[in-house]
């Protein structure tokens, strides 16, 4: 809970929580710099969408599925309404095919905190487990489901894909599932399950929200076995994802140029952000290509700080695997936006 000692407290459980932002720290919202999401500030050029798009009832499409399989490199997919719906699902897909009670559900500590949220809220006890502890875990304690983010979301941690695979063999011997968020995965796709697929029992989300940047259109992608994708297409039922979604998606998908410029400049944007915040504040960051992530005693405060300027970050809360946190989003290419928060950083620490 984040609290800078008024009676109000502002609490964001995800990063983008700019409406509330603005009216805890009454700043108008055009006024603010948004860092907390961690989506390319840069992202696809959305063309002009032609009316006839917004005619269209959603259906079918050859094309987008086709799309989806070269840039991801697998066949093996549905399309869904963003990878949170994907990971609402799951439980659901989980439950319709095993009865065994009391299920061990496992996620890592301090990831994207709706996975968890999903299995509990249809019924299943969650337990976490720290990022270097997983290996011990899968040796000592029954795990009938595993759950990570890769890389993970927030702290930057990330497995080799030959890791991910020997667990779910692991998990696949005994009947378990794996699953893989991989929504910061575009910039390293070389690193991606993607392209083992199928295999029974490992499921990958994807998502065109934090790469493309395009958070707003909710459009993402479940890999899976054949048969699972289709048993998620009859949860979904029809419609699942609109047309104009499913117009911009296949386009951003196919724009080979525009992909391999941005993994160029978002890697050294990121190498730049986080050379500015271990210059700063002499803490070592850890991270991806669209976000750097730092923990420290401090974090609150910097969090607070940074929004009395009108810079919005995301602030991690302690847990018993690690200290407070902070996590920046990249400021784009605007070069005030850096400007701005360098110097509000330098503030920090002639104040602190």
């Amino acid at each position: 809970m984040l609290s800078d000692g008024r009676s109000s407290v502002f609490n964001p459980e995800h990063g983008g929580a700019l409406n509330a932002a603005a009216e805890y720290f009454d700043i108008p919202r055009e006024q603010w710099l948004d860092l907390s999401t961690g989506i390319n500030p840069d992202g696809w050029p959305v063309p002009e969408i032609p009316a006839h798009v917004w005619q269209r009832l959603p259906e079918e499409n050859d094309q987008l599925r086709a799309a989806a399989a070269d840039y991801y490199t697998s066949p093996y997919l549905t399309p869904v309404a963003g990878s949170q719906q994907g990971i609402q699902f799951l439980p659901m897909l989980y439950q319709g095919q095993n009865k065994k009670k009391n299920p061990a559900v496992w996620v890592t500590a301090g990831s994207y905190s709706e996975h968890g949220k999903a299995w509990a809220e249809q019924g299943y006890r969650v337990r976490r487990v720290a990022c270097d502890h997983i290996n011990q875990l899968l040796r000592q304690q029954p795990v009938d489901v595993l759950i990570l983010v890769n890389p993970d979301n927030p702290s930057g941690h990330r497995w080799p894909k030959e890791q991910l695979l020997h667990w779910w063999e692991m998990l696949q011997s005994r009947g378990g599932w794996l699953i893989v968020d991989e929504a910061f995965m575009d910039c390293t796709p070389e690193h991606s399950l993607c392209s083992d697929m199928p295999k029974k029992g490992l499921f990958v989300l994807r998502s065109l929200g934090k790469f493309f940047g395009l958070a707003g259109v909710r459009s993402g992608f479940l890999f899976a076995a054949a048969d699972q994708c289709r048993r998620i297409e009859k949860l979904q039922g029809p419609w699942a994802l609109n047309y104009p979604a499913q117009y911009l998606s296949e386009l951003a998908l196919a724009d080979e140029d525009w992909i391999k410029a941005q993994r160029q400049s978002l890697a050294q944007a990121s190498l730049r952000l986080a050379g500015l915040l271990e210059e700063k504040l002499n803490q070592r960051c850890e991270g991806t290509d669209l976000f750097q992530t730092l923990y420290f005693p401090r974090a609150e405060k910097l969090f607070f700080h940074l929004a009395k300027a009108g810079i919005l970050t995301r602030y991690l809360k302690p847990t018993s695997q690690s200290a407070a946190g902070i996590r920046f989003g990249l400021p784009g290419t605007n070069e005030d936006h850096w400007s701005r928060l360098a110097d509000s950083l330098t503030t920090f620490n002639q104040e602190n």
